[in-house]
């Protein structure tokens, strides 16, 4: 009887112990533990992946990710890095699904929302993404990136309710985060409003961050494509900034070298436009004289005229007239540009560098600003 006894009391010890490691406080613990260690476990395996990714080990950051994701698959930041990854070798559904589950996964992230639309962008889905800009920008409205990437949307309807938008947007982005790109975009807004005083207005910040800007602003192609539409514009002394920037990267360019003569020319500068053409006051610079391309050069052009002087040219109204080829003289004497500063109804269309591409900041989501 009394083994019974303490047999019936070993088993009731047993059973309160059971009973105690089984309770909902004990579990909980044990699980918060259990979600803690994985998410540590996942933030190391992105803190790799990261530094594999700044060394340019993409194959190794893509696995370390995913090895993230199937420890912790909640983890917004490895979905991002591998939406980015995705999206850096062209994998585009798959970046849109990694960037899609971001934004699921974490619907009140200002980032996520942004880089889900910055996806759905480059896919073509302009109303989709737009709606997930605005719904960033309403967490929160202090991101330049997301500023900027609705902005081009607004800026790409055309219209001009879509265009003050647009500047409203730049406006704001470039008072967060002032850049070249933005700069050059105020300007661009500007010259499609037909605001000429508005794009010399903002002509001085933008110039004044040229020697930071990036090819796709401070490059050739692009300064000529400003430089054109600002003389267009009738706003020949910025024009003649912008196109002896051009000219200055790429002096083999023929077209440039006959705009920036006529820039200087519509200043009654001709001193200055003979010399862009390479007539030195009314004689020839042999040792100088600019070659384009293939075609007949201006040193041939002098030989053509056959009995003219230099000083012929030199008190001509157009120091050009009979030395410059036949294509060039229409670029400097076209009447194409607008009459005065502004209005012109076939104004040179310009575009901009694109839309931003991935920011990575560590520590937070990332910020995917979507470009070219």
């Amino acid at each position: 009887m009394l083994r019974s006894l303490d047999l019936l009391v070993i088993l009731l010890m047993l059973t309160n112990t059971l009973a105690g490691d089984l309770s909902p406080s004990a579990l909980a613990t044990d699980l918060s533990g259990a979600e803690q260690h994985a998410k540590n476990q996942a933030a190391a395996f992105v803190s790799d992946g990261v530094v594999a990714l700044e060394h340019g080990e993409m194959a190794v950051a893509k696995e370390l990710f995913q090895r993230a994701l199937k420890t912790d698959p909640r983890n917004v930041t490895a979905m991002t890095y591998l939406g980015i990854i995705a999206d850096r070798t062209g994998e585009l559904a798959e970046a849109e699904r990694q960037f899609a589950a971001a934004a699921f996964a974490a619907p009140s992230s200002p980032e996520a929302r942004n880089n889900h639309g910055a996806i759905l962008l480059k896919l073509g889905r302009a109303q989709r993404a737009a709606s997930e800009f605005e719904v960033s920008l309403r967490l929160d409205p202090n991101q330049p990136g997301a500023l900027v990437n609705l902005a081009q949307i607004r800026y790409s309807a055309g219209t001009l309710d879509a265009l003050r938008a647009a500047r409203e947007l730049f406006e704001r982005a470039h008072r967060l985060s002032p850049d070249p790109e933005t700069a050059r975009a105020l300007i661009v807004i500007a010259l499609r409003l037909h605001e000429a005083a508005a794009a010399v207005a903002a002509y001085p910040d933008y110039s004044e961050r040229l020697s930071t800007a990036p090819p796709s602003v401070a490059g050739p192609a692009a300064r000529s494509e400003l430089g054109a539409a600002l003389l267009e514009a009738g706003l020949a002394k910025e024009a003649a900034a912008e196109l002896a920037g051009a000219v200055g990267g790429d002096p083999s360019n023929a077209a440039d070298v006959a705009l920036l003569a006529r820039a200087y020319h519509q200043q009654q500068d001709d001193t200055s436009a003979a010399r862009t053409l390479g007539i030195g006051a009314g004689t020839w610079n042999r040792s100088r004289a600019p070659v384009y391309g293939s075609g007949r050069n201006l040193r041939s052009a002098w030989r053509d005229r056959k009995g003219d002087s230099g000083d012929a040219a030199s008190h001509s109204t157009r120091p050009w007239e009979g030395i410059v080829p036949l294509s060039l003289r229409h670029a400097l004497d076209g009447q194409q540009r607008a009459s005065g500063r502004g209005h012109s109804s076939s104004r040179r269309s310009v575009g901009f560098s694109g839309f931003r591409q991935a920011v990575v900041r560590h520590g937070r989501s990332p910020v995917h600003r979507q470009q070219d």
